[in-house]
């Protein structure tokens, strides 16, 4: 090595060489902190970006899912419908049968309405008998007077075969069934032939 010649050699310098806008806020501030920190905003950044993306691709997801699910609901609910119609029908006409036999058992007023109301359909032409069964008929008696004030020729007859939730006013040309049951049942197929059309 001693009889090799030498050649002094230097780092060459930097000057003129293109500097980027980063490393030139580096070299001009070469502060560790500022470095850290804007190395963690950017970071920040970039992952708050991905994050929201992610977020609405998984929220995109779960909006189809709710879409199909509130679909099958609905034609779930439709079929359900369709099944139970006659079923929950009967079961409105059974309960409004046992609130009419209980307010019947309670109170002559529903009778005697239902009298006063087929007596202005009848023609009053001849006598008028209003057949009841034994039941009504002890109710319905106490009233008799007030009917026959109206109606002079008015009859009332006990009849075993009169309907339980009514009663038959018949003149000699004409009959009036007041038989809740028979009314309940008439109002029940117009509802039922009112929801098919529909």
């Amino acid at each position: 090595m001693k009889n090799c010649p030498a050649v002094s050699y230097s780092m060459p310098t930097l000057d003129g060489f293109p500097f980027s806008e980063t490393d030139k806020v580096l070299t001009e501030r070469s502060d560790p902190e500022e470095i850290e920190r804007q190395a963690f905003e950017k970071g920040f950044a970039e992952g708050e970006k991905t994050g929201i993306e992610s977020g609405e691709k998984k929220a995109a997801v779960f909006l189809r899912q709710l879409e199909t699910l509130c679909s099958e609901i609905h034609s779930l609910k439709e079929r359900l419908m369709s099944e139970f119609e006659s079923q929950i029908v009967l079961l409105a006409s059974e309960m409004a049968k046992r609130i009419i036999k209980k307010e019947l058992m309670s109170s002559s007023e529903i009778i005697e309405t239902l009298v006063q109301e087929a007596l202005k359909k009848l023609d009053p032409i001849g006598p008028i008998t209003i057949k009841l069964n034994p039941f009504l008929f002890e109710r319905l008696n106490q009233k008799k007077k007030e009917f026959q004030e109206v109606f002079p020729d008015l009859l009332f007859e006990k009849d075993n075969k009169a309907p339980e939730n009514g009663v038959v006013v018949s003149s000699p040309f004409q009959e009036i069934d007041t038989d809740l049951d028979f009314q309940l049942s008439n109002i029940i197929e117009e509802l039922r032939s009112r929801i098919k059309n529909a």
